[in-house]
């Protein structure tokens, strides 16, 4: 007994330290192997791509009127009728099967997100929730719930009562897991779904020999646009085996049509004068012409200027109950602000209502003053957003946009805080605040309302007056920019030329006396010694006594009136070898 005891301790002291140590064992590195290659135990592939929940499994992409089948698999009704119709089989099991099989899905859907959800606890469904529907008496239709909502008001209490229609169902047969995130073979199948199509189809381009671009299955943009490719490809293929031959188009005709070259006709006679193609007195550049510009690109300009500016604007906005003075961050929201000042210059806000006011939030406005339709921006579009981290929900009197509760919807609607809400924060475009008139917001905030947030009152915007409106002279300034930029390249670029030719002299008229001293002076003062230093003055104080000789001739400075510039170096010194006695 005294020896099993032994021998057992020694084996946990050898088990712990075999635990405790810094490196694995050759057994151990092989037992983990599909840890590191991304395999189960048995080989498969662990890592299961899951498809979103609001994605159907035959198009890969949103559905719109959800159905599923019986093992859970989502489809939209759209795609997957027509695949059973054309195959007549199950996506993901391959086996037979009818339209009558479909169940339809009965889903909530919030009004202002557009998002799913579950009816009872109106919590909207997101990758990560667990999502049920309980099959009606029928068969073909189901109500859908978030599986927190059936387990504590059916499952716990064994209340097997659909929680809408009030039907009976059975736990084991009419339950179905629509979406479970843990469910690796629920997200096998749907994944296997669009495998499956992808092969039928490709089997059938097989056997016809074409590729069938125009399918009912509606597929994404991108899976579209493939299958144009393929067959585009395909028919010229066909065309070539019938024998169908077209003369190709020519480069030239291919240039026109892909606008590649601004100009294609030949050189006139007058431009073929100025000298031959290698002729550096002919130009190196060709005529250039003006490309089309489209109205985004402008309008783009005109925000990136207005940022450069970096100038705010100011209106006032005069209501019935007084007058608010607003700043507009016009260098950090361009769009929108310019959208907002180009529809106060039009009047577009004059006798429009305030019609919605919600103590202690913000009052709204920005509808057309005839009260039909919402408002559009001043380009007739929706606009994209505009967020800046300076610019928060933080404070009384923030000036932010107004849209329609999706992404890029901005109109022509703003509304104006009474506190501070950052709820709002990166989902409503800050574009301007409050510096004066708090009285006024604060009698506007008194009116009383009706039930639907609605003034009872009249509340109403008078006029807008614009006070400073930097967008013209953010436009003006960028011209004015880009003006002296192309007027110094310009000089840069006669510099770089007059210097490379050699065409700088200096002239008898251009000789000056300064204190006895001979300065001279080239016809162009653009020659200079690197960028920035000025070629040095040559300076010679005695013009009579001073003699410049050219090979046997000896002449003064006075006689030759003017010395040409040379770009060679100077001779270099004569040397001359003596002995150290001067030392």
């Amino acid at each position: 007994t005294l020896v099993l005891r032994l021998n057992l301790r020694i084996t946990e002291t050898m088990v712990k330290h075999q635990k405790e140590k810094l490196y694995q064992s050759a057994r151990e590195h092989r037992s983990l192997s599909h840890i590191r290659h991304g395999r189960s135990e048995h080989g498969v592939s662990g890592t299961v791509r899951k498809l979103p929940f609001d994605c159907c499994a035959l198009t890969l992409t949103q559905y719109e009127s959800p159905v599923c089948t019986p093992d859970g698999v989502i489809f939209e009704s759209k795609a997957i009728l027509p695949y059973i119709l054309k195959y007549k089989t199950n996506p993901v099991s391959g086996e037979l099967m009818t339209t009558r099989d479909i169940i339809t899905l009965h889903m909530d859907k919030d009004e202002n997100t557009g998002s799913w959800q579950c009816p009872v606890l109106h919590k909207p469904f997101s990758n990560h929730s667990k999502v049920v529907a309980i099959r009606q008496s029928n068969g073909n239709e189901a109500n859908v719930f978030s599986y927190e909502a059936v387990e504590e008001l059916n499952f716990k209490p064994r209340n097997f009562v659909d929680l809408i229609s009030g039907e009976k169902f059975s736990k084991t047969k009419d339950v179905i897991y629509i979406f479970d995130p843990s469910n690796d073979v629920l997200n096998q199948k749907r994944e296997e779904a669009c495998l499956r199509s992808q092969q039928l189809k490709e089997l059938q381009h097989l056997g016809d020999n074409t590729v069938d671009g125009n399918s009912d299955i509606r597929h994404s943009v991108t899976s579209q646009s493939i299958m144009d490719t393929l067959a585009k490809k395909q028919s010229v293929n066909n065309s070539k085996k019938r024998g169908d031959t077209r003369p190709e188009t020519s480069m030239l005709e291919r240039g026109k049509k892909l606008k590649l070259f601004h100009s294609l006709e030949p050189f006139s006679a007058e431009q073929s004068s100025y000298g031959s193609l290698t002729s550096t007195s002919m130009s190196a550049f060709g005529p250039v012409h003006e490309s089309e510009v489209s109205d985004k690109a402008t309008r783009q300009a005109q925000f990136d200027a207005m940022k450069r500016y970096m100038k705010k604007g100011y209106v006032n906005i005069h209501t019935n109950k007084g007058t608010l003075l607003l700043e507009l961050h016009c260098d950090i929201i361009p769009r929108t602000t310019s959208n907002f000042l180009g529809l106060a210059q039009e009047g577009k806000y004059d006798g429009s209502m305030f019609h919605r006011s919600i103590r202690n939030f913000m009052v709204q406005c920005g509808k057309p003053a005839n009260g039909k339709g919402e408002g559009r921006s001043f380009w007739g579009e929706p606009f994209e957003d505009e967020f800046d981290n300076r610019l928060k929900h933080n404070q009384r009197g923030v000036l932010s946009m107004a849209n329609s509760g999706g992404v890029n919807t901005n109109g022509s609607q703003f509304f104006i805080t009474y506190k501070s809400c950052t709820h709002l924060d990166q989902k409503h475009s800050i574009f301007g605040q409050v510096i004066e008139g708090f009285e006024v917001l604060q009698a506007m905030e008194e009116v009383p309302v009706d039930k639907n947030d609605q003034p009872t009152e009249e509340l109403k915007i008078v006029k807008i007056e614009i006070l400073y409106n930097p967008i013209q002279d953010a436009v003006e300034a960028q011209q004015l920019r880009k003006h002296k930029s192309e007027e110094e390249r310009k000089r840069l670029r006669e510099t770089q030329r007059a210097s490379a030719l050699g065409q700088e002299k200096i002239t008898e008229a251009s000789h000056h006396k300064n204190d006895g001293a001979f300065i001279a002076q080239p016809e162009s003062c653009a020659f200079r010694v690197g960028k920035y230093l000025q070629r040095a003055e040559i300076s010679k104080p005695n013009l009579e006594s001073e003699k410049i000789s050219f090979g046997s001739d000896t002449n003064t400075a006075s006689e030759l009136g003017a010395v040409a510039v040379t770009r060679l170096p100077l001779p270099p010194k004569k040397t001359v070898f003596r002995n150290f006695s001067e030392w």
